[in-house]
């Protein structure tokens, strides 16, 4: 094979994995039977996503407790609110599918669109799950 296909697909990985696609290891039950604990998955970067039609999608965000986790959950409902400044700002109740195991915005409130890190779309491992996040 020759080499610079080689190292044009490994610099197109790195951009696309540095810019548009990110990957997150499920940690909980809480998104139970969509997501399992141990799922491996990618999510895209929230600059390509329109987070105004993202009912029923499942989000990536910072916990509002501690930035340095990152938490997923499915919007259940997109709150619109104008600010002072008349820029309109977009909020989001979340809820994890699995609600007996599911710390969600019934303990935190609504997620802020400045939040969100990106929307869930392929588990890639383990292989038996390998497929669309629906």
């Amino acid at each position: 094979m020759n080499i610079k296909i080689i190292v044009f697909a490994f610099i197109l990985v790195l951009i696309l994995r540095a810019f548009i696609f990110t990957t997150y290891k499920i940690s909980s039950r809480s998104m139970y039977p969509v997501l399992q604990a141990e799922d491996q998955i990618i999510a895209v970067n929230k600059n390509f996503v329109f987070f105004n039609n993202a009912l029923s999608n499942i989000i990536l965000f910072n916990n509002p407790y501690d930035n340095k986790q990152v938490l997923i959950k499915r919007v259940v409902q997109i709150v619109k609110k104008t600010s002072h400044d008349q820029k309109e700002e977009i909020f989001f109740e979340m809820r994890g599918d699995n609600t007996s195991h599911s710390i969600d915005s019934t303990s935190y409130g609504l997620i802020s669109e400045k939040q969100c890190i990106g929307k869930a779309i392929f588990i890639f491992y383990p292989f038996a799950r390998f497929g669309p996040v629906k």
